[in-house]
């Protein structure tokens, strides 16, 4: 019979395991658009539909060049993976830096937020992959 403390922890580990990437995603996005906010001003509604339109376009490249096709089921395989992988100590920082940088590259104001949407969001789900792939052991 488990303890109260173990089950916890199993608990725990199982709410991570569908929690940690969403959480780096959340990071991203909210950490890119709070910066091209700070450098740019109120994005307004032209920019904050350029910003959301930036990242759906990097979402739906990324699920194609993962996939090979738009449609498909999205469930994986029971796998297990080091915690360490759901910090994204580099990810993160990498991917809003390189939305930000995109604010020094781009005018129109609009234009300038949909390339860090864009941008956060590719950087994102690519060096995610990485980080995936360095902590990855598949499950018994």
């Amino acid at each position: 019979m488990s303890s109260p403390v173990g089950h916890y922890r199993r608990a725990l580990r199982r709410a991570l395991r569908g929690e940690t990437k969403a959480y780096g995603f959340a990071l991203v996005i909210w950490g890119t658009g709070s910066l091209a906010e700070d450098k740019l001003g109120s994005p307004g509604a032209g920019g904050s539909l350029g910003y959301i339109g930036g990242a759906l376009i990097a979402m739906a490249l990324v699920l194609i060049a993962a996939y090979g096709r738009p449609v498909t089921e999205l469930a994986t395989p029971p796998s297990q993976h080091f915690g360490l992988g759901g910090i994204h100590i580099i990810s993160v920082p990498l991917s809003v830096a390189a939305g930000w940088l995109m604010t020094e590259i781009f005018a129109p104001k609009w234009l300038a937020f949909l390339a860090a949407g864009f941008v956060a969001a590719l950087a994102f789900q690519v060096l995610l992959g990485f980080e995936v792939a360095l902590t990855w052991h598949e499950g018994k």
